[in-house]
């Protein structure tokens, strides 16, 4: 058997995969408890404060350096997933936390959903023993892995009154939806439902009493990406979740919203395959999965599930 003194986890690589960090957590923090318990260092390499990933419980401290997995040719491969690797010299194993990296997902946006997710850790969990003898503990359930947050690590926020809608409208990083920031729609929304309340995650410069913007929620010093569980958290307490599955986006699916049948989350996405709670246990949430881009089809996709959700005007 092979010596393992840490597990460093890692998501692609520069710039990382902030929502795959999310969905991935549960799954880390897993194992980070089992291996924390023997012994072994568990280490996040990040450019991001283990705070935003949400999970500095079990790993209180990053790692910044990229020089081990930027030069492949000192690993030893172990693990079927072909990003996850071994470093002999310093007894770490690398484990790449993006699902679109392993083989079973087929490759390109929208493949990967949570039932794949649990294959890939299953995947990992028996190569960790049958390498290092450990034997990690996984339940048959995936809603078990669907992210929850840790309100003892959150800053502050605010959450504004009202029937909410969350527009997660920043630009996709990894180009998997044409949704666009929405500006249009936003104004046009807020403009004839003003009893209710808009939450958007970039600022596209409409100016309500009833719209809001998370960078002014979240009261951080340092904007953006820096308050992605304090989205999470805001998102918890909105029936209806406008995503394009990217960065802020991918914070909206967690384990009090998917389980909750008063939400509605509509995702505009590239391609309509298995959708990411395709094969998830416990679902109880409204989910629609579009591929549609044009954005006077996708306002009124939303002001459909408006209506629906909280009837006609009232103002």
């Amino acid at each position: 058997m092979l010596e393992l003194k840490r597990i460093i986890f890692f998501s692609g690589y520069q710039p990382e995969h902030h929502g795959d960090i999310h969905l991935s957590k549960e799954y880390v923090r897993n194992i980070a408890i089992q291996l924390n318990g023997q012994g072994i260092e568990c280490l996040y390499l990040s450019s991001i404060d283990p705070h935003i990933i949400n999970i500095s419980q079990v790993i209180p401290k990053k790692m910044n350096n990229y020089r081990y997995i930027m030069n492949k040719e000192n690993f030893i491969d172990l693990c079927s997933n072909p990003e996850s690797f071994f470093h002999e010299e310093s007894s770490s194993f690398y484990i790449n936390t993006w699902v679109g990296y392993f083989g079973i997902v087929g490759g390109g946006h929208g493949f990967h959903n949570f039932s794949s997710q649990m294959n890939m850790w299953r995947s990992i969990c028996q190569s960790i023993k049958l390498n290092f003898g450990i034997d990690l503990t996984m339940t048959d359930n995936n809603f078990d892995y669907v992210a929850k947050i840790d309100d003892e690590l959150l800053n502050e926020y605010i959450v504004p009154d009202g029937n909410k809608i969350l527009i997660a409208n920043s630009t996709p990083w990894s180009g998997q939806s044409k949704m666009g920031n929405l500006k249009d729609t936003i104004d046009y929304l807020s403009s004839k439902y003003q009893s209710y309340t808009f939450i958007c995650t970039e600022d596209v410069g409409v100016e309500r009493k009833n719209v809001f913007y998370t960078d002014d929620l979240t009261k951080r010093k340092e904007k953006g990406y820096n308050s992605l569980p304090e989205i999470s958290k805001i998102s918890e307490s909105c029936n209806i979740l406008v995503t394009n599955c990217s960065g802020p986006g991918t914070f909206l699916f967690t384990k009090n919203n998917l389980g909750d049948k008063r939400k509605t989350i509509i995702c505009f996405v590239d391609g309509e395959n298995c959708p990411h709670w395709s094969g998830l246990e416990n679902v109880l949430s409204k989910n629609i999965w579009s591929p549609e881009g044009k954005e006077e089809k996708i306002c009124k996709i939303i002001e459909k599930e408006i209506i629906e959700k909280y009837g006609e005007l009232n103002d």
